[in-house]
């Protein structure tokens, strides 16, 4: 059987929207800006992981060697699960499919606004794939 590593790079990225430029996002969120520095512009500290299950070599990609990243892009609601997962930089041979399932699970600790509230946050992750 062959061995095989499966390296998860996790680089969130809160993303940043605001009312002048259209959103790339098919929802609406409240205009929020990560951490501004001037005072008119609130400020929210991101999500962090707390809890979720690594994504899994799919059996067609483990069989083909098949190796990448799949980039995503998801929003953390304000009770710390994740929703709205879409796929930015799709991978194929199944493995598209492992890194939603594994994201699916993932549990955060919510963005917290300036005042205190739980804010939906989106984010972007990208999940690598790689065979020793």
């Amino acid at each position: 059987m062959t061995r095989f590593w499966l390296g998860l790079i996790l680089v969130f990225t809160p993303i940043c929207v605001f009312a002048q430029a259209p959103s790339p996002y098919p929802y609406a969120y409240p205009t929020i800006k990560v951490c501004g520095k001037k005072p008119h512009q609130p400020c929210i500290t991101a999500p962090k992981m707390i809890g979720g299950n690594p994504p899994k070599y799919s059996d067609e990609a483990r069989k083909n060697k098949f190796q990448g990243t799949v980039e995503l892009s998801f929003v953390v609601d304000t009770d710390g699960h994740t929703r709205d997962i879409h796929i930015l930089s799709p991978l194929g041979m199944g493995l598209d499919e492992e890194a939603i399932f594994a994201v699916e699970s993932w549990t955060f600790h919510p963005g917290i606004s300036s005042d205190g509230k739980s804010v939906p946050v989106p984010m972007h992750v990208n999940v690598t794939f790689h065979l020793l």
